[in-house]
């Protein structure tokens, strides 16, 4: 048994779908034989036939979607979060306190594909937590010594007065996060509006699957009666021929 779709596509019911890991990013699209994004493969159940690439192909119904998502949707919500990420490790490390690493070692964090996932806190604040009061190196700020200055307030003066504010041309880390929640908010209300959409489209199409296969009770019994009021004066008719044609007989004996 064989699905057919459109354009001549064709999906056999014993073939199977595979795809390549990969991290994707905005600026990754598909194209036939491109490595930025891989492709969606249909394995055929005889070894002897090589994989189809089906990725442009399915490009309607939950399939399409299922596409959609990962090409395009996930990645911009994993940037998002990938850039935001980096904006709170720096925002730490710029006031003296590398808080959060990517487990690659220190210094600045850039926004790259992925750092959301490898996102972490400092290996060396969790072997030694005294360097969230002390600060850590390398920082352009002064580290509190072994034994403490007469007070400890000076980085967490620092932490809390200037490392969420906005400054020239950079948004504040709470700007970031709303914007990253009504991206995700916006984009859950589209689907669900283009799901209403769908939903009543795939009604209207059923609707009138119905009207053309199945029997309309009311059409039928309409007509039905038509019939019955079409034979009744045909059969007065008849009643009226046949009592003229006997007076004609009796009149004529």
């Amino acid at each position: 048994i064989t699905i057919l779709g459109r354009n001549g596509f064709s999906l056999p019911l014993d073939g199977r779908f595979s795809t390549d890991h990969s991290v994707l990013s905005p600026a990754s699209s598909y194209t036939l034989g491109s490595t930025s994004v891989p492709a969606i493969l249909l394995l055929s159940s005889n070894p002897a036939i090589p994989p189809a690439d089906v990725t442009g192909q399915l490009s309607g119904g939950r399939l399409g979607e299922l596409v959609q998502l990962r090409d395009v949707t996930l990645p911009s919500y994993t940037t998002s979060l990938d850039a935001l990420s980096a904006k709170i490790a720096n925002k730490f490390t710029a006031s003296g306190l590398q808080l959060f690493t990517d487990g690659g070692g220190t210094g600045t964090l850039s926004a790259y594909p992925g750092l959301s996932g490898q996102f972490q806190v400092n290996p060396a604040i969790f072997a030694n937590p005294s360097l969230v009061r002390d600060g850590t190196s390398p920082s352009s700020f002064p580290i509190n010594p072994a034994n403490g200055p007469s007070g400890f307030s000076d980085l967490i003066g620092r932490v809390l007065t200037s490392t969420f504010a906005g400054s020239a041309g950079s948004s504040s880390l709470t700007a970031d996060a709303q914007a990253f929640v009504t991206q995700q908010s916006t984009a859950a209300g589209q689907a669900t509006e283009d799901l209403g959409g769908a939903k009543s489209y795939q009604s209207t199409l059923v609707s009138r699957f119905s009207d053309g296969s199945s029997v309309n009770v009311d059409h039928e019994m309409a007509t039905m009666i038509q019939l019955q009021n079409s034979y009744q004066a045909n059969a007065r008719m008849v009643q009226t021929v046949q009592a003229l044609f006997t007076a004609l007989l009796d009149a004529t004996r």
